[in-house]
C-alpha cells in the first residue's frame, strides 16, 4: 500500500499542532510546504487559520483571500476569509463572501449564521431577520440562531419579538446564561426594571456564580436608583473575576454619581493598572473633574471621550492623538466639526469667538439644524472651496485650544418675522405671562443600543404639572415630539389646557424665536435651555440624577449658564425637594 505523500503528511503535524497550541511549530511546517509548492492551498489555509488564532486577522486575511483565490470553488475557504473579515470588522466584505456561500451550502447553518452577523453589523436589520429566518426554517433547534434572532429585534425596539427568541434560545440551551442575561437587559430597557431583576435573578439561581448576570443586576439596581444594591452587585462580581474590566468600570461610574469621587478616582486607578490604554477608564474622571471645577485636568481628560475615539478611528489616527495648538491654526480655515447633539454643539461654540483673529475663517460642519441658526453670524463663514484644505477641529476640543475655563454662552439674535408669528400664537392660546415646560430630553433608554449608555432626562408630566397648577400664567409646552399620554397627564394634573408651541422644536430658528417670547422657562436640561443661554436670558433647570457635569456637582447655579438656577433631584430619584424649593420659587416670581 503507497504510504502518505510527505507534503500531507507534514500538513498533518501542522494541524495537530495548532490543536495543541503550538502555532508557531504548525507555522514552520506550513513554510516548509510554501517553499516547495508557493500555491499549496492546505498550508495557505492552515496558515491563515494560525494567523487568526493570534488574533493577526489581516495576515489571516492575506493567506485566505490567496488559498480562495486558487480554489474559487472551496465553500470551506470562502467560509473561513468571510470568519477572518468579519474579526476583521470589515462587514461588507464579509458580507459579499459569505451571500454566495450561504447560498449554496444551504444544509450547512454557519455561513447563514455568519451572514446574518455581518448584516446587523451593518445595521442591515430587516435583511438580517430575513437570513435568520431561512436558517431557522431550516434549522428550527438552532439556538444561536434565535439567540441572534433576539439582538437583531433588540436593536429594531421590537422588545416583544425579541423576548420570545431569546426564551427560545433559552429553552434550547438551559446551560447558557447568555440568552436570560440579554432578556433582562432588554426589558431594562424597555423601562419594565422589575421584570429585569425577576429574570436576572433567576438566571443568577442557575448560575449563581456567573459575572455577567451579577453585573448586569448591577446596572439594573443602578437604573433603579439603588446606588448601595448596585455596588453589592459589582463586589460579587470583583470578588469571583477580580480582573473583570466592565465591574471595576461600572463600580467606579455608581461612586461617581453618588458623589464619591475619591473613591471613584481609585477605582479607575486600580482600573488602569489593567488596562492601561482603556478610553473608558481614561475618560471617566474628566466629568468628575469638569463637575468639581478642576477645568484644566477635566478639558485633557475630555479628550477620551468616545466620539473622539469614534472620529480618530474613522480618520485613521491614534487614539491618543492630541489636539492642535491655537499656533497650528494661525491663519487657517477651520472647520468646526460636530460630534454630539444640538445642544452639546451649541455649548462648545462659546469657544468659538476666542478664535476669531487666530484663524483666517471658521467653516461648520455640523448638525443641519445648528448650521441653519447660526448662519449669517459674523463669527462664521459659508463653506467655500478653501475649506477643502482646512484644519477640523472639533467642537468638544475647543476648549483645549481656546480657553480652559468658563466663557460666556455664544449670543445669537432670532429672526424677527418668526418672533412676530409666534407672538400671535402665543397670544392666542393666552395672556402672558408665558412659562415654557419641558419634561423630557436625551435618548430615550429604548432607542439606546446599550441601555444607559447615553443621558435620558426625565420628570413625571403629571408631577410637573400637580407643581405648576394654580400659576397665574399661560403654560407654554416647548417639549420636544411630545407623547400623547404625556400631555394628558400634565393638562390633567394642571387643570387647564397648554399652549403647544412643541413644533418649533423642528426648527432651531423657530425655537430661538420661541424662547425669546417666554416670560420664564422651567424644565430638564435640553437643547432650548442653551437657546435660552444663547439669548441672555435665565431659566429654571430641572437637573436629573447623575447630574451632568455642565451643571456641576452640587449647589443651584452653574458657571456655564449665569443666572439659570437648579432644582435637583436626590441621589434616591426623588423630586420632592426641588419640586417644593421651585413651587416656591414660583409662587414668589408669579403670584397665583
Amino acid at each position: 500500500m503507497q504510504g502518505e505523500s510527505p507534503i500531507a503528511n507534514t500538513l498533518d503535524r501542522a494541524r495537530r499542532s495548532l490543536e495543541e497550541g503550538r502555532i508557531a511549530e504548525g507555522e514552520a511546517l506550513c513554510a516548509e510546504t510554501l517553499a516547495a509548492n508557493p500555491n499549496d492551498v492546505e498550508a495557505l489555509q492552515i496558515l491563515g487559520h494560525a494567523a487568526a488564532i493570534r488574533g493577526d486577522y489581516g495576515a489571516a486575511i492575506r493567506f485566505l483571500e490567496k488559498a480562495a483565490t486558487l480554489a474559487p470553488k472551496s465553500g470551506g475557504l470562502q467560509f473561513d476569509l468571510g470568519r477572518s473579515l468579519l474579526a476583521a470588522e470589515r462587514y461588507a466584505d464579509a458580507e459579499r463572501v459569505l451571500r454566495p456561500v450561504a447560498r449554496t451550502h444551504r444544509d450547512v447553518a454557519e455561513p447563514r449564521l455568519a451572514l446574518a452577523f455581518a448584516l446587523l453589523k451593518q445595521r442591515k436589520h430587516e435583511e438580517a431577520i430575513a437570513e435568520l429566518r431561512k436558517l431557522l426554517e431550516r434549522f428550527p433547534s438552532h439556538a444561536e440562531a434565535w439567540f441572534n434572532l433576539g439582538i437583531v429585534h433588540r436593536a429594531l425596539a421590537q422588545f416583544a419579538d425579541a423576548a420570545r427568541s431569546f426564551r427560545r434560545a433559552a429553552v434550547l440551551q438551559p446551560a447558557n446564561p447568555d440568552p436570560w442575561i440579554n432578556l433582562g437587559v432588554m426589558l431594562a430597557q424597555d423601562g419594565r426594571g422589575d421584570d429585569a431583576r425577576a429574570v436576572l435573578e433567576e438566571c443568577l439561581s442557575r448560575h449563581p456564580r456567573h459575572p455577567d448576570v451579577l453585573n448586569n443586576l448591577g446596572q439594573v439596581e443602578r437604573a433603579a436608583y439603588r446606588p448601595a444594591a448596585a455596588l453589592a452587585r459589582f463586589d460579587a462580581v470583583l470578588a469571583i473575576e477580580p480582573a473583570h474590566t466592565g465591574a471595576r468600570l461600572n463600580r467606579a461610574i455608581v461612586l461617581a454619581e453618588t458623589g464619591r469621587t475619591a473613591e471613584a478616582r481609585a477605582e479607575v486607578a486600580d482600573l488602569l493598572k489593567q488596562v492601561p490604554d482603556s478610553p473608558d477608564a481614561l475618560f471617566l474622571p474628566a466629568p468628575m473633574d469638569l463637575a468639581e471645577g478642576k477645568f484644566a485636568a477635566g478639558w485633557q481628560r475630555y479628550g477620551w471621550r468616545l466620539a473622539r475615539q469614534n472620529w480618530l478611528a474613522e480618520i485613521g489616527a491614534r487614539p491618543d492623538e492630541p489636539v492642535p495648538p491655537q499656533a497650528a491654526l494661525r491663519g487657517q480655515t477651520v472647520r468646526l466639526r460636530g460630534e454630539q447633539g444640538p445642544g452639546d454643539i451649541l455649548f462648545f461654540l462659546r469657544f468659538a469667538p476666542l478664535l476669531d483673529g487666530v484663524a483666517r475663517s471658521l467653516v461648520l460642519d455640523t448638525d443641519p439644524r445648528v448650521t441653519a441658526l447660526v448662519a449669517g453670524h459674523a463669527l462664521f463663514s459659508a463653506p467655500g472651496h478653501e475649506s477643502e484644505n482646512a484644519v477640523t477641529l472639533l467642537v468638544g476640543d475647543l476648549p483645549l485650544v481656546t480657553s480652559l475655563e468658563p466663557v460666556p454662552p455664544l449670543r445669537l439674535l432670532p429672526d424677527p418675522a418668526r418672533v412676530a408669528s409666534l407672538r400671535t400664537a402665543l397670544m392666542a392660546a393666552g395672556p402672558p405671562p408665558y412659562i415654557g415646560v419641558t419634561w423630557e430630553a436625551g435618548t430615550r433608554w429604548t432607542l439606546q443600543r446599550q441601555p444607559g449608555a447615553a443621558p435620558f432626562k426625565r420628570i413625571a408630566p403629571g408631577r410637573l404639572g400637580a407643581m405648576l397648577q394654580g400659576r397665574r400664567a399661560t403654560l407654554v409646552s416647548m417639549q420636544r415630539a411630545p407623547r400623547r399620554e404625556d400631555i394628558a397627564n400634565l393638562e390633567s394634573s394642571l387643570g387647564r389646557p397648554l399652549a403647544d408651541l412643541s413644533h418649533v422644536n423642528h426648527d432651531l430658528r423657530d425655537a430661538l424665536a420661541a424662547v425669546s417670547l417666554l416670560d420664564d422657562y422651567v424644565g430638564v436640561s435640553n437643547t432650548n435651555m442653551h437657546l435660552c443661554a444663547s439669548l441672555g436670558r435665565a431659566a429654571r433647570v430641572l437637573v436629573t440624577q447623575p447630574a451632568e457635569w455642565r451643571w456641576m456637582k452640587a449647589g443651584d447655579a452653574s458657571p456655564w449658564f449665569p443666572g439659570f438656577i437648579l432644582y435637583r433631584q436626590t441621589m434616591d430619584g426623588s423630586w420632592e425637594e426641588a419640586l417644593t424649593r421651585l413651587e416656591r420659587d414660583l409662587r414668589e416670581r408669579w403670584a397665583t
